[in-house]
């Protein structure tokens, strides 16, 4: 798989030419010990590079090839099994991680559950959300539809991948994930409901690629979308600040006045939980399940962890 870079890029996404002295050594490095097949050595020299340059996907994807040729591309119930505990241990400690803003090193521990198995569900969860939690949603995004070429039918990943695609305003890849998990569970009614959201995404996307094919983007409607997105890449600077994570609960609460969609107040709920608004954490869930119809077991386990953190809080 090759990374195409947009040249519209988010800020933190690095290429190869972005990279320092020091940087650059460092990917020679692994370079030439992943074109020896000593993948164990590799591995360690792309961790260390993602610690100073993260949003570098070039190296990412290395480093990602790198942790499936070590286990020859194949898995087995204990690593799958390791993997799933390590992740549950490591999202407790990223939440001290996330306070401190420290997402680079949440990363790093993420792609240790990555490299004990590269093609568990698990990994690539940790990955995602510890990318999700600094706003790196590309990065996110990679280490999913990473997984999903080895978990093509895997509800959780499929899901996931499919929440990404809405936040990276990719409409028909989004939508034709959630196609995917209406085929392999036509009975759950959230699908039906995420398949007209991401309906939805998609036609808005459609309308501004012809919109732009044909030069209809006024000079206004251009200055309007750079004054939205520096709100935005405001708001993911200070994303783990009280006034970064005040600045997206009033966005999002002003989005569902209009679009009071399930994953709207979904999102809602998770921006309280990092907030730790624990009861309107709850609230905005319970609110998810409501609107959708499903008691979602994911939802009701987040609800249950919420109401122990609020205890413990």
């Amino acid at each position: 798989m090759t990374v195409v870079i947009d040249e519209d890029r988010p800020s933190y996404i690095k290429e190869r030419k972005d990279l320092n002295r020091k940087e650059r050594t460092l990917l020679q490095y692994g370079e030439d010990a992943f074109e020896k097949e000593n993948y164990p050595y590799a591995i360690t020299i792309f961790r260390k590079l993602l610690l100073s340059a993260p949003g570098c996907l070039e190296v990412r994807e290395k480093l990602h090839e790198a942790q499936v040729r070590r286990v020859k591309g194949k898995t087995n119930f204990l690593r799958q099994s390791w993997a799933g505990i390590l992740a549950a241990l490591f999202e407790l400690w990223f939440m001290k991680l996330y306070k401190e803003e420290k997402y680079a090193e949440a990363l790093d521990l993420a792609e240790y559950c990555m490299t004990v198995d590269p093609l568990a569900p698990a990994s690539a969860h940790l990955v995602a959300k510890a990318a999700e939690a600094g706003d790196m949603f590309e990065i996110a995004k990679q280490v999913l539809e990473h997984s999903y070429r080895f978990n093509p039918k895997d509800i959780s990943i499929i899901e996931h991948l499919g929440f990404v695609y809405s936040q990276t305003n990719e409409g028909k890849k989004c939508l034709q994930m959630y196609r995917k998990l209406h085929e392999l569970q036509p009975k759950n009614k959230v699908w039906e409901e995420k398949i007209k959201e991401a309906t939805a995404l998609a036609s808005m996307e459609q309308a501004k690629l012809i919109d732009a094919e044909q030069g209809k983007a006024t000079v206004t409607d251009m200055i309007r979308d750079r004054e939205e997105a520096a709100v935005l890449e405001q708001a993911g600077r200070t994303h783990a600040t009280e006034e970064g994570r005040k600045l997206l609960i009033e966005n999002q609460i002003e989005l569902i006045n209009s679009q009071p969609t399930a994953d709207n107040w979904r999102k809602l709920a998770e921006l309280y939980r990092e907030d730790e608004q624990f009861d309107k954490a709850v609230e905005a869930f319970q609110k998810v399940i409501e609107v959708s119809g499903v008691e979602d077991p994911a939802i009701l386990r987040a609800i249950t962890d919420l109401k122990v953190k609020k205890i413990e809080h």
